[in-house]
């Protein structure tokens, strides 16, 4: 169960922070006392979530240099080609079925609240503090509400294009979804860009509804579900049963069977 993060020997690594910790050592041990066995089993659960999680995705979402193989070579470069070379298990993996989808779809809605959340009070009280306005008083100037508009649709659409691009976002990692090209590579930058303004069919249909009949929140919210509900049916009619706007823009949801290696 050895492996490199980075240059860096994840077990040394995570031997060395143990000690930091106070949590025990890579060998075992742990600190004297009745809840030794206890601290004992949460120092490696501290070592192993923090070295080979938080650690090793940072690292290899930024592509620190090139890591090392056990026989001194380079790495770097094999493992970014076999990234990208074409998978034919990822090619013919089965689709999730609707139920898994709509799952991870209402999931991913649940994470993304609180991005909103948070990026809308980063941009009102930058606004604020720019403006002199309260927040309440932001409501009545339609240039402050259309930036808000602009800074959701880009925080989305960051979030989504650089996950997508890695396979999955964290409700797709749960549900054991992946996104891949109908030749079973890894969707590019500019596809997972594609994608992103192609599924705001789930939303446009309403919102545009919203705009000519002048509905209220509450009769926006029932043709938003509607409307959700019959895209997501549809997808029923398609050869392989992906949504159509994955098939416009040549993407496919596939099933994983095991955790994906970053």
């Amino acid at each position: 169960d050895h492996r490199d993060i980075g240059g860096l020997d994840a077990d040394l690594f995570q031997h060395g922070l143990g000690h930091g910790l106070g949590l025990g050592d890579g060998d075992g041990a742990a600190p004297d006392g009745a809840g030794g066995a206890i601290l004992r089993d949460i120092g490696k659960a501290v070592r192993v979530a923090i070295g080979r999680g938080i650690f090793g995705f940072a690292i290899d979402g930024f592509a620190l240099g090139p890591t090392r193989t056990g026989q001194g070579g380079v790495e770097g470069r094999g493992r970014a080609a076999a990234q990208a070379a074409p998978s034919d298990a990822l090619a013919g993996a089965p689709a999730p079925n609707l139920w898994r989808r709509m799952a991870c779809w209402l999931y991913e809605g649940m994470l993304l609240f609180g991005v909103m959340v948070a990026s809308g009070l980063v941009y009102f009280i930058a606004a604020s503090w720019l403006t002199g306005l309260s927040p309440g008083e932001m409501n009545s100037h339609p240039n402050l509400k259309l930036g808000f508009q602009v800074t959701c649709f880009l925080v989305l659409g960051l979030y989504f294009i650089w996950m997508w691009h890695r396979g999955q976002t964290l409700a797709m990692k749960t549900w054991r979804i992946e996104i891949v090209g109908t030749d079973g590579r890894r969707v590019s930058n500019k596809t997972a860009f594609k994608r992103y303004l192609a599924s705001w069919i789930w939303f446009l249909p309403p919102i545009i509804t919203s705009y000519a009949f002048h509905l209220s929140v509450i009769e926006l919210s029932f043709a938003t579900l509607g409307w959700v509900a019959v895209w997501s049916i549809i997808s029923r009619f398609h050869p392989q049963r992906q949504f159509w706007h994955d098939a416009w823009v040549k993407t496919r949801l596939i099933t994983v069977h095991q955790p994906l290696e970053s």
